[in-house]
């Protein structure tokens, strides 16, 4: 039997968003299953020093949701170093042990197609194109709504989801234009699939179905303004129903149990407070709520406008987060920006007694219903690629 050719998936967690992206990749690719040995590679879980260095790029993620100016400190210093002369010494030399066993994991897989969403795996990536297999085809998609300064154009394809993307990876980063595809905004199939109602997931949920319903998150990890922002909401007097997304943060998770102890002794009624575990399907709850309050995370924002949802961004602290802040907020009025964290009550409950409000950014969202796949076109591409290369 003929070898089929194999590709690589790569997963890595740096905040959710990559491993979503990749996620709607992969669902594309599986009409090539026949053809192609489509391989989900973790390869973060492949040695000790990658484990440790996959933890330190998620505790930095963090860490730039806790001190935003940490975030716009970092990214800013790393540009004045030079993005990929920064991002060549720092893996060869504080981050040497967890580059080594990823490029030596490559150099065993023999893949004929690296897929990477995340700037660390395409460096690796372009590193084992250019040392040690020519051969093999790098394909990044950018998930980011920008192109921030550690993204690694020297080989291979680099996909974009916006033509801002591409403009500054051309301008500001010097990438060669001939090498980036604008794709536009990729969407998984569970998003696809969802195409049950409102008070169908309020059921599932088990949430009140007459009651203005918000979703407060950063994510997974909680640890950006989601606390403070849930504590000011929790005051409201309205009748409400408040999910809060705790996520892995078990710390937050105990606070919030205690609240709401406290909110059923002094019986308050009015609100239905729910928290929230991580749970992969936390577009169902997207659909379920009239608003959601969440970081400028891409990939959050993409996931509720394709819910319908519309959403108030509390916190940007990288540069990627102001990126989609522009595209969703100032650009396609998705829904608006709020930072201070003692105005979100004020702003929920003028929503609440004129719901109406809302109603231009539901319409604006319809868009996004409409808009090509970018996975698809994703799928496209590496399709391409393979039969240029004679793997298809």
């Amino acid at each position: 039997m003929e070898k089929k050719p194999k590709v690589l998936l790569t997963y890595i967690e740096s905040g959710m968003g990559h491993i979503t992206s990749m996620k709607s990749i992969e669902d594309n690719l599986q009409k090539f299953s026949d053809k192609l040995d489509l391989v989900e590679d973790y390869l973060m879980n492949t040695s000790s020093a990658t484990k440790i260095y996959e933890k330190f790029i998620a505790m930095q993620v963090k860490q730039c949701m806790k001190h935003p100016l940490f975030g716009g400190f970092i990214f800013w210093f790393l540009g004045i170093c030079g993005g990929l002369e920064s991002m060549s010494f720092l893996h060869h030399s504080i981050f040497y042990a967890g580059y080594h066993d990823v490029f030596e994991h490559f150099v065993e897989e023999e893949p004929d197609v690296i897929i990477s969403t995340h700037y660390f795996v395409s460096y690796v990536a372009n590193n084992y194109k250019l040392k040690h297999n020519p051969n093999c085809i790098v394909i990044t998609y950018n998930p980011d709504n920008n192109t921030h300064v550690w993204w690694d154009g020297r080989t291979g394809l680099f996909l974009v989801n916006n033509e801002l993307a591409k403009e500054e990876a051309i301008a500001k980063r010097g990438f060669k234009e001939e090498n980036i595809i604008e794709v536009g905004l990729t969407k998984r199939q569970a998003l696809l699939d969802c195409t049950e109602s409102k008070e169908f997931f309020r059921d599932k949920f088990n949430l009140p179905q007459n009651k203005f319903t918000v979703l407060v998150t950063d994510g997974a990890y909680a640890v950006g303004r989601s606390k403070s922002f849930c504590k000011y909401l929790l005051q409201t007097k309205k009748e409400i129903t408040i999910l809060y997304m705790a996520g892995q943060n078990i710390k937050v998770h105990y606070y919030f149990l205690k609240k709401r102890a406290k909110l059923e002794k002094k019986g308050k009624k009015n609100i239905t407070f729910k928290i929230l575990e991580f749970m992969p399907n936390i577009h169902e709850i997207y659909k379920a709520c009239d608003l959601v309050i969440t970081k400028g995370g891409p990939n959050t924002l993409l996931d509720c406008a394709l819910m319908g949802t519309p959403f108030i961004v509390n916190l940007c602290p990288q540069p990627m987060e102001k990126a989609a802040y522009q595209l969703f907020i100032k650009k396609y009025h998705c829904g608006i920006g709020v930072f201070r964290d003692f105005q979100i009550r004020q702003v929920v409950e003028n929503f609440i007694d004129h719901p109406d409000l809302l109603d231009v950014y539901k319409q604006n969202l319809k868009r996004f219903q409409d808009m090509p796949n970018g996975a698809e076109k994703i799928s496209e591409v590496i399709e391409n690629e393979l039969k240029k290369n004679n793997l298809l």
